[in-house]
């Protein structure tokens, strides 16, 4: 039976920070799967091997022309982890796989850019077009659904021994599907309390069938703020979230700091 400890974060740089050192610190696991596209495995193992730098891993992927995101964009949030990787198998007798399969990956793009165009046709005329946003946000988590479905089976064939899965807030889903496979799962945050974006939140209550179009349109209308508000006024995705984390729930306030919060203006996007 494998034994797999999911680590959890949300698509942000500062969580990964988290992730980076929980993959150079914890020294139980053999096998480390990352949530990178399974294409670009050749270029994760040179560098876990010390073949090559981090440099010369984003120059050569710059220059691979299946990438769905710009470089910088995709990079973004998961450098830390990337740059965990460097020779790491130097250090340590482990395997490195990576298990996103990059066909849903462009599948879920498509629909993230119709969603786009719900969003700038909602800001133009003033009306939210609730049939189609429940439309287009169902499709992306039947899409989600079946991408974790391929990528569990994956995880499940390279997992060897002790592995250390590092996935995105997805995890728990996924670990719900390598438990009915006969792995053995443990699923672990590393943020205390997340708090989902508007959007989100919307996905969590449209998949549990818990929503009515009221609903949905206050969802909608949340995440355009989010957007509008946040996304489009901060340097970065990690500056837009805790803005608005620290806008919207007083209750943590105390654990964000103003100037921290400052700093993550020197992020690049």
């Amino acid at each position: 039976m494998n034994k797999i400890k999911i680590i959890v974060a949300p698509n942000l740089k500062l969580p990964n920070l988290e992730v980076s050192s929980r993959i150079i610190e914890d020294s139980e696991y053999n096998t480390l799967l990352v949530n990178i596209y399974e294409e670009i495995e050749p270029q994760v193992k040179a560098l876990s091997d010390g073949k090559i730098t981090f440099k010369d891993f984003i120059d050569r992927i710059s220059k691979i022309k299946f990438m769905i995101h710009p470089i910088g964009s995709w990079l973004y949030p998961i450098e830390p982890i990337i740059r965990s990787l460097e020779g790491i198998k130097r250090k340590r007798r482990i395997e490195v796989y990576c298990y996103k399969n990059l066909e849903y990956e462009k599948r879920l793009h498509e629909i993230t850019t119709e969603i786009s165009i719900l969003i700038a046709k909602s800001k133009i005329f003033g009306k939210i077009n609730v049939k189609e946003w429940k439309k287009k946000l169902m499709d992306r988590i039947i899409l989600k659904d079946e991408a974790l479905r391929v990528e569990a089976n994956r995880i499940h064939i390279k997992a060897d021994g002790i592995s250390l899965c590092i996935s995105n807030l997805s995890g728990y889903k996924l670990g719900e599907i390598l438990s009915k496979m006969g792995d053995e799962v443990e699923v672990e945050e590393v943020m205390d309390e997340y708090y989902p974006t508007p959007l989100e939140e919307l996905e969590m209550k449209i998949r549990d069938g818990r929503v009515g179009d009221k609903e949905v349109e206050e969802g909608v209308k949340k995440h355009l703020e989010y957007i509008e508000k946040y996304v489009l006024t901060s340097e970065n995705i990690d500056q837009a979230y805790y803005r608005w984390l620290y806008d919207n729930y007083p209750q943590i306030r105390g654990k964000i700091d103003l100037n921290e919060l400052n700093l993550l203006n020197k992020f690049k996007k």
